[in-house]
């Protein structure tokens, strides 16, 4: 056995590497209308997926139907808020969710000339003491234009979201044609979602008739950004909708907008296949107005991204005006930032709602709030796999020596140490349970210690 793994001078940090115990739920409520049977299947299913605590569960009675009036938006607004109340959740959540079965869309005015209409769920992210009083604010086409209108606290924020820092909840929602969709995009989505950086790409789609549009323009900064960090890049500059790409982990278009997205496909559905973790933006004025098949199309579905195997999706209940639409050059800077351990900066409602301007508007964001992705396998280690091959390292901190236990017995089996962008140092087959470690050859700072699925961090220090 080589002196490598003999002596080693190390303090392991717990915690970090598990994908069930560096991300926990206990900040994020979930809005369920029990009135609606699909409402309370997905939350079901969702809090047992993501262990969230029943007493962040927010139990609603209201139609079950994707729009309503002010006055039953009334009713539902006051009993979220009663429900934050009694079981004491106004000071503890971050993030709510609502679910299929809770009504998407607030109709105050029709036709609506003044901007009164909203989302439940961007009205709902105003639902906190400080900026409460600005629910149901109507901001005309002219105030939108002139700037004259309560912007989103968070927008174009670099810092992770913190309710009492920004007056406001982040709110996405769990929605697709079925529920059976919704229990897929779960399934698929998540914090930590492991991606391989060198096959999955990003789709940028631009269309001839926005040519001189900024958020045409955006669509070439965010694919010069995402491969300055290493992604592959598709970039579409001519007048061809975008269809039939592989391994989508990141998609913008302009949807049934582009006017020749009928000569290549129906209803601007671009037929990709998704990699888990993959979110989309479509520069479509009603995007999000339902997510009930059948559904009348004129302008493209954000169901449709979903239904494909996106993981997230923007889109819009009535028309917003463009100011509304993600900053593409924002969400995927957001969406694709790790730290230097490979590990994600910003989730997946933090990168949306970095890119989004307004607040109580018309907006909706599909998914797992807390979805993330990760190109360092060595991070995703599971909570089943650390139980079948266990192993602890002794003492805490170690000086000079340090000895690996392990829960069996292993024969020919490699233990490996990388350093935290998980490039191999040293590889060496071992027999037995206990193995001594000798770091003296590597540099003070984080590494990865790891031996079948079970992996480690451990940080060498001087004695």
């Amino acid at each position: 056995m080589s002196g490598l793994f003999r002596t080693i001078t190390i303090l392991l940090l717990f915690g970090s590497t598990l994908k069930g115990q560096q991300v926990n739920y206990d900040d994020v409520g979930v809005i369920v209308n029990i009135n609606d049977s699909a409402s309370v299947l997905i939350a079901d299913y969702f809090m047992a997926k993501r262990a969230i605590p029943q007493g962040n569960r927010i139990n609603i009675r209201v139609a079950a139907r994707e729009e309503i009036n002010q006055a039953e938006f009334d009713s539902l607004l006051l009993q979220v808020e009663n429900a934050l109340a009694d079981q004491e959740l106004s000071g503890k959540l971050n993030y709510l969710v609502t679910t299929k079965g809770v009504p998407l869309k607030i109709l105050r005015k029709d036709p609506d000339d003044k901007g009164c209409n909203a989302s439940v769920e961007s009205e709902l992210m105003l639902l906190h003491p400080l900026n409460r009083l600005y629910i149901g604010e109507c901001t005309s086409g002219t105030q939108i234009f002139t700037g004259d209108y309560f912007g989103n606290p968070y927008f174009n924020q670099n810092v992770n979201f913190q309710a009492y820092l920004f007056g406001m909840y982040l709110v996405t929602r769990l929605d697709a044609f079925t529920v059976e969709q919704v229990r897929q995009l779960i399934d698929r989505s998540g914090p930590l979602t492991l991606v391989d950086s060198t096959s999955c790409q990003f789709v940028f789609d631009q269309a001839e008739n926005f040519k001189t549009n900024e958020l045409n323009q955006a669509f070439v900064t965010s694919s010069e950004l995402l491969r300055s960090r290493g992604w592959q890049v598709h970039l579409n500059t001519d007048s061809v909708f975008v269809t039939e790409q592989d391994d989508v982990l990141g998609y913008a278009s302009w949807g049934s907008n582009d006017s020749y997205a009928d000569s290549f496909t129906v209803h601007a559905r671009p037929g990709f296949s998704w990699v888990n973790g993959a979110i989309a933006e479509t520069h479509v004025s009603t995007s999000g107005r339902s997510f009930t098949p059948g559904t009348t199309y004129g302008q493209s579905l954000i169901a449709d991204l979903i239904e494909e195997g996106a993981s997230g999706a923007k889109g819009y209940v009535y028309e917003p005006f463009t100011k509304a639409i993600a900053k593409s050059n924002i969400l995927f800077e957001r969406y694709s930032r790790f730290n230097d351990e490979g590990a994600p900066k910003f989730n997946l409602a933090e990168s949306y709602f970095a890119a989004s301007e307004l607040i109580g508007w018309m907006d909706v964001v599909i998914g797992d709030p807390k979805t993330s992705i990760t190109a360092n396998k060595f991070l995703t280690t599971t909570k089943v796999q650390r139980q079948k091959h266990g192993f602890n390292i002794q003492p805490i901190p170690a000086i000079d020596v340090a000895t690996l236990r392990f829960d069996q017995v292993l024969h020919d089996t490699p233990i490996e140490i990388r350093d935290m962008a998980g490039r191999l140092l040293y590889s060496e087959r071992f027999d037995g349970s206990i193995c001594q470690l000798n770091l003296s050859q590597l540099q003070n700072g984080l590494y990865l210690v790891s031996c079948r699925n079970e992996t480690r961090r451990l940080l060498k220090v001087c004695p």
